[in-house]
């Protein structure tokens, strides 16, 4: 009788082929694991950038002063016109003897942010504004389908136009650079202004 030790050449390409199958639906499979994981870090990435955007103008809107009895303390623009609606907003506050002018506006799907003071209030008021990068990725509302088509970026929803306290809605919808989030962060938020009358 023959002592048969070691595989045959069947036996070999039989193991080879299964192994073969096996390896390449565990890669499959973490490999979808991997591009989840990798959408979930990018989406909380853009959150947090959204969130610290919106905080920061929060904040803004919450301390908002009339710069003096004809002006309001918030005032949105939609093409360079004064608007309820529209892609740039100038708040004004008062604070250590000085006039501010906050001022946010929204171009080529970047948020920008500029600030600058003044002496008196009609300095202030005639003030021109450096922005700065603050967000890019920006998605404008009216280019989603989650926003009705005239959404805007920044809506004044005060119900009485003479209130020295302005209600302001912010749409933001953002998607990260690189492209890697199927599905762009949607995040609506309302504040109200703190501050009554002019200084």
């Amino acid at each position: 009788m023959k002592n048969n030790k070691g595989f045959t050449l069947i036996e070999l390409v039989v193991v080879l082929s299964l192994l073969g199958i096996v390896l390449a639906g565990v890669l499959t499979f973490l490999g979808y694991f991997l591009g989840v994981f990798g959408d979930t870090k990018a989406r909380t990435i853009v959150q947090d950038d959204v969130n610290n955007v919106l905080r920061i103008l929060a904040n803004d809107i919450r301390s908002a002063t009339k710069p003096d009895l004809t002006y309001k303390s918030i005032v949105i623009y939609k093409a360079n016109d004064e608007s309820h609606k529209g892609d740039r907003i100038d708040i004004f506050d008062y604070k250590n003897n000085k006039y501010y002018l906050i001022s946010y506006k929204y171009e080529n799907n970047v948020l920008y942010r500029g600030i600058t003071d003044a002496e008196t209030a009609d300095h202030i008021v005639k003030a021109t504004v450096k922005y700065s990068v603050l967000l890019e990725g920006i998605i404008h509302p009216s280019e989603s389908e989650l926003f009705e088509t005239d959404s805007e970026i920044f809506e004044d929803l005060t119900s009485d136009p003479k209130s020295d306290r302005r209600t302001i809605k912010i749409n933001l919808i953002a998607k990260d650079k690189e492209g890697k989030i199927k599905k762009p962060v949607v995040i609506s938020a309302t504040y109200t202004s703190r501050s009554k009358g002019a200084p």
